[in-house]
Protein backbone atom coordinates (compact mmCIF):
# COMPACT_ATOMS: atom_id res chain seq x y z
CA UNK A 1 0.00 0.00 0.00
CA UNK A 2 1.40 3.35 -1.05
CA UNK A 3 1.01 6.18 1.48
CA UNK A 4 0.15 9.57 -0.09
CA UNK A 5 2.79 12.32 0.10
CA UNK A 6 0.40 14.64 1.94
CA UNK A 7 0.27 12.22 4.88
CA UNK A 8 4.08 12.07 5.03
CA UNK A 9 4.20 15.86 4.91
CA UNK A 10 1.68 16.10 7.75
CA UNK A 11 3.66 13.63 9.86
CA UNK A 12 6.92 15.54 9.32
CA UNK A 13 5.30 18.87 10.23
CA UNK A 14 3.65 17.41 13.34
CA UNK A 15 6.95 15.90 14.53
CA UNK A 16 8.66 19.24 13.98
CA UNK A 17 6.03 21.07 16.00
CA UNK A 18 6.17 18.49 18.79
CA UNK A 19 9.96 18.65 19.06
CA UNK A 20 10.26 22.43 18.61
CA UNK A 21 10.35 23.30 22.34
CA UNK A 22 12.75 20.43 23.07
CA UNK A 23 15.84 22.64 23.22
CA UNK A 24 14.67 24.73 26.19
CA UNK A 25 13.79 23.93 29.78
CA UNK A 26 12.51 25.91 32.78
CA UNK A 27 15.38 26.51 35.21
CA UNK A 28 14.84 27.98 38.71
CA UNK A 29 16.73 31.15 39.60
CA UNK A 30 18.23 32.09 42.94
CA UNK A 31 18.45 35.84 42.40
CA UNK A 32 15.63 38.30 43.02
CA UNK A 33 12.84 38.60 40.42
CA UNK A 34 13.67 42.29 39.97
CA UNK A 35 17.29 41.50 39.10
CA UNK A 36 16.34 38.72 36.66
CA UNK A 37 13.80 40.85 34.79
CA UNK A 38 15.88 44.04 34.64
CA UNK A 39 19.23 42.45 33.77
CA UNK A 40 18.35 39.33 31.74
CA UNK A 41 15.21 40.65 30.03
CA UNK A 42 13.75 37.14 29.45
CA UNK A 43 10.97 36.69 26.90
CA UNK A 44 8.94 34.72 29.45
CA UNK A 45 9.15 33.66 33.08
CA UNK A 46 7.22 31.17 35.18
CA UNK A 47 6.24 32.27 38.66
CA UNK A 48 4.90 30.02 41.40
CA UNK A 49 2.94 32.01 43.97
CA UNK A 50 2.55 31.28 47.68
CA UNK A 51 -0.67 29.32 46.96
CA UNK A 52 1.23 26.94 44.64
CA UNK A 53 -0.29 28.23 41.38
CA UNK A 54 2.06 28.60 38.40
CA UNK A 55 1.85 31.70 36.19
CA UNK A 56 3.64 32.13 32.88
CA UNK A 57 4.31 35.80 32.21
CA UNK A 58 5.34 36.78 28.68
CA UNK A 59 7.44 39.92 28.23
CA UNK A 60 7.68 40.61 31.98
CA UNK A 61 8.15 44.15 33.32
CA UNK A 62 8.62 45.63 36.76
CA UNK A 63 5.96 48.13 37.76
CA UNK A 64 6.08 49.46 41.35
CA UNK A 65 6.13 46.35 43.57
CA UNK A 66 4.66 43.93 40.97
CA UNK A 67 5.63 41.87 37.95
CA UNK A 68 3.36 42.61 34.99
CA UNK A 69 3.30 41.67 31.31
CA UNK A 70 4.01 44.14 28.54
CA UNK A 71 1.59 42.65 26.03
CA UNK A 72 -0.07 44.83 23.41
CA UNK A 73 -3.25 44.44 21.38
CA UNK A 74 -3.13 44.01 17.57
CA UNK A 75 -3.11 47.80 17.10
CA UNK A 76 -0.11 48.19 19.39
CA UNK A 77 -1.76 49.70 22.47
CA UNK A 78 -0.74 48.27 25.85
CA UNK A 79 -3.31 45.93 27.37
CA UNK A 80 -4.34 46.02 30.99
CA UNK A 81 -2.67 43.24 32.92
CA UNK A 82 -2.97 42.19 36.52
CA UNK A 83 0.33 42.26 38.33
CA UNK A 84 1.80 39.67 40.66
CA UNK A 85 3.26 41.37 43.77
CA UNK A 86 6.78 40.43 44.88
CA UNK A 87 5.36 39.32 48.23
CA UNK A 88 3.34 36.58 46.47
CA UNK A 89 6.30 35.15 44.51
CA UNK A 90 7.42 31.81 45.93
CA UNK A 91 9.76 30.77 43.07
CA UNK A 92 10.82 32.10 39.69
CA UNK A 93 11.89 30.07 36.65
CA UNK A 94 13.40 31.23 33.35
CA UNK A 95 13.64 29.28 30.09
CA UNK A 96 17.23 28.30 29.35
CA UNK A 97 19.02 26.21 26.73
CA UNK A 98 19.00 22.51 27.64
CA UNK A 99 21.86 20.48 26.11
CA UNK A 100 20.35 17.16 27.21
CA UNK A 101 17.01 17.87 25.56
CA UNK A 102 18.78 19.10 22.42
CA UNK A 103 20.81 15.87 22.17
CA UNK A 104 17.62 13.83 22.70
CA UNK A 105 15.87 15.86 19.97
CA UNK A 106 18.75 15.30 17.54
CA UNK A 107 18.78 11.56 18.28
CA UNK A 108 15.01 11.41 17.76
CA UNK A 109 15.29 13.30 14.47
CA UNK A 110 18.02 10.95 13.22
CA UNK A 111 15.98 7.91 14.29
CA UNK A 112 12.85 9.26 12.58
CA UNK A 113 14.81 10.02 9.40
CA UNK A 114 16.41 6.58 9.38
CA UNK A 115 13.05 4.89 9.94
CA UNK A 116 11.45 6.93 7.19
CA UNK A 117 14.29 6.08 4.79
CA UNK A 118 13.88 2.36 5.56
CA UNK A 119 10.12 2.49 5.03
CA UNK A 120 10.42 4.53 1.85
CA UNK A 121 13.21 2.27 0.56
CA UNK A 122 11.37 -0.95 1.30
CA UNK A 123 8.21 0.23 -0.45
CA UNK A 124 10.00 1.34 -3.62
CA UNK A 125 9.04 -1.93 -5.28
CA UNK A 126 12.24 -2.53 -7.19
CA UNK A 127 15.09 -4.81 -6.26
CA UNK A 128 17.53 -3.64 -8.93
CA UNK A 129 20.68 -1.94 -7.75
CA UNK A 130 21.35 1.69 -8.66
CA UNK A 131 24.32 2.63 -10.80
CA UNK A 132 27.48 3.46 -8.89
CA UNK A 133 28.40 7.11 -8.47
CA UNK A 134 31.00 8.58 -10.81
CA UNK A 135 34.61 8.57 -9.56
CA UNK A 136 34.81 12.34 -9.02
CA UNK A 137 31.58 12.61 -6.99
CA UNK A 138 31.66 14.99 -4.02
CA UNK A 139 28.84 16.29 -1.84
CA UNK A 140 29.29 19.99 -1.05
CA UNK A 141 27.63 22.21 1.52
CA UNK A 142 25.68 23.93 -1.25
CA UNK A 143 24.29 20.54 -2.35
CA UNK A 144 23.09 20.01 1.24
CA UNK A 145 21.37 23.42 1.28
CA UNK A 146 19.63 22.63 -2.03
CA UNK A 147 18.56 19.23 -0.67
CA UNK A 148 17.01 20.79 2.45
CA UNK A 149 15.32 23.50 0.35
CA UNK A 150 13.89 20.78 -1.92
CA UNK A 151 12.57 18.84 1.06
CA UNK A 152 10.89 21.96 2.43
CA UNK A 153 9.21 22.67 -0.92
CA UNK A 154 8.20 18.98 -1.13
Amino acid sequence: MKVPRSIWRTIVVMLGVLFLPACKAWKPTTVSPRQVILESRPSSIRITDVDGRAWTVRNPMIRNDSIVTSNTDPIGRPTAAAGIPYADVNSLEVQRFSPLKTIAFAAGAVAAGTSWARVAGSSSGGSERPEPLPKGFAFSLWDGVRLVAGLIRW
